[in-house]
Formats: structure tokens, C-alpha cells, sequence
């Protein structure tokens, strides 16, 4: 009944100064820390309907374990926003590989670290959290904190940005 009542009151939301995007616009939605609560999915899919967008962010953080169990988890992110484009990264409750690669066989773009173009006609780059992921280079070597991670991305970012491709928008999940 919250959630549900929560997803219809969204449709209350340019009253409360929601601003409506302009021609041309591009419009993202961030999602993180769902940790298997499902009832949220349709209340995040309601605000991004009345908010005008058509991208997803998923910053992590959608299982409480990481684990095969949870996919029901993450067949509900899915089906909420399934018609959207679709960008993710793990968060540090998404111990190992299973998240990233069921969202990625599920068509979503999960970020590895590599700059992508965006729907907004920039470029994204995004890394799973370090911490717990399973994901990325860096896990074969241990002891690397979250900032030597980041100064490694903010490197990436920067060589991009002098092979003419600007980073406009980074998403990891900290």
C-alpha cells in the first residue's frame, strides 16, 4: 500500500516544482541501494515517467548478497524499466559477478571502466565499487582502496578526454 501510494502521488510532482524538460533534453534517472526492495521499483519508474526520462543509472547495490537467489531482484529493476536505455555499475552488496553479468545479458550497458557514449549525446564512464564487485583489473591485485580506484578512473577520464572524447558523466558506486 506505501509503495503504491508513493507511485501515484509522483503524478503530483510538477505541482511541487518538478521541472519539465525542454525540447531535446535528455532526462536520467539514478537508482541506487534498492537491496532487494522491489516495492521501490515502480515508485523510481513513476517519478521518471512524470520527470520526463528515458535513461537509468543504476549505481549499485541491488542485491543484499550478490548471489543467484536474488535475481528476482534484478528481474524487477529490469521489467520497470525495460523500454528505457539502461547503464549500470555494482555496488559493494553485489559480491562477485552474478549481478553485472545478469543485468548485461538482460541488455543493460554495465560499466567496466571504458568510456561509452551517452543518450545525451556525451560520454559515460562508471567502474563496480572496488570493495566487493569481483569486477575490474584491480581485483587482481588486493589492498586497493576506493580512491586508487578513483584516481585510476579520473586517469581514464583524462586520457579520453585527450583522444577528444570528454567525460561528461561518471557513475561508481562508493
Amino acid at each position: 500500500e506505501f509503495y503504491s501510494t508513493a507511485a501515484e502521488e509522483a503524478a503530483d510532482l510538477p505541482e511541487r516544482g518538478l521541472r519539465t524538460p525542454e525540447e531535446g533534453e535528455t532526462v536520467a534517472l539514478l537508482v541506487s541501494d534498492r537491496h532487494d526492495n522491489i516495492g521501490m521499483d515502480r515508485v523510481a519508474r513513476a517519478i521518471g515517467d512524470v520527470a520526463g526520462a528515458s535513461v537509468v543509472l543504476d549505481a549499485g547495490d541491488d542485491t543484499s548478497t550478490g548471489q543467484p537467489w536474488e535475481a528476482f531482484s534484478l528481474d524487477s529493476l529490469h521489467a520497470a524499466f525495460e523500454d528505457w536505455e539502461r547503464f549500470g555499475v555494482a555496488g559493494n552488496h553485489d559480491h562477485g559477478t552474478f549481478v553485472s553479468t545478469y543485468l548485461a545479458d538482460l541488455g543493460w550497458t554495465m560499466l567496466d571502466g571504458e568510456v561509452v557514449d551517452a543518450p545525451w549525446g556525451g560520454t559515460l564512464l562508471g567502474v563496480d565499487d572496488p570493495r566487493s564487485s569481483g569486477l575490474g583489473n584491480w581485483r587482481d591485485e588486493t589492498g586497493l582502496s576506493f580512491t586508487e580506484v578513483g584516481d585510476r578512473l579520473a586517469d581514464a577520464a583524462c586520457e579520453a578526454a585527450d583522444d577528444g572524447e570528454r567525460v561528461s558523466t561518471m557513475l561508481v558506486h562508493d
